[in-house]
């Protein structure tokens, strides 16, 4: 499924190719061989540009409550900070690791009922949108050891939202 703006036209050609281009980095990270992250954390960083385009969509659709899209553009401006917990400059495309942990957590705890009809729509991965962002949130400490994950939970207890 080609992504869509938020009026469900196509998205625009500059959006596609930061879009495409992101997904085959991501890609080319998640199956070279010899990584030390394993197929669990490669099949996470695969959801990488649909995560990131879900954000971005839910964040931008007035339908979603205020409070909410705010949360949801913070998940998103950490995604597009140069440094965060795992720095894309330092570690590559294996440092949006962090950030698909980070997003999944704040959109699977943004999702009520509600929300669960736009999240669908905005979706462009594969399977139900609710049944991956929780499947990703749950193996958050496992994918990003523990260390690291007790930085994101504090990263995020700071905002307000529990893991």
């Amino acid at each position: 499924m080609l992504p869509a703006d938020l009026r469900g036209r196509p998205a625009s050609p500059r959006l596609l190719g930061f879009y495409d281009r992101l997904r085959e980095r991501i890609a080319d990270a998640a199956e070279a061989r010899g990584g030390r992250y394993g197929p669990r954390a490669a099949a996470a960083l695969l959801l990488v540009p649909d995560v990131f385009m879900l954000l971005a969509r839910l964040g931008l659709d007035r339908d979603v409550p205020e409070d909410t899209r705010r949360t949801l553009l913070g998940a998103l401006a950490y995604f597009v900070l140069p440094l965060d917990l795992l720095p894309e400059i330092v570690v590559g495309p294996w440092g949006f690791l962090d950030d698909v942990a980070l997003a999944s957590i704040v959109i699977a705890r943004a999702l009520g009922p509600d929300l669960e009809e736009l999240a669908a729509r905005h979706w462009s991965g594969s399977g139900e949108a609710r049944e991956v962002l929780t499947q990703v949130a749950r193996s958050a400490e496992s994918l990003l050891g523990e260390s690291l994950f007790g930085r994101l939970r504090r990263l995020l207890a700071r905002r307000g939202i529990e893991i």
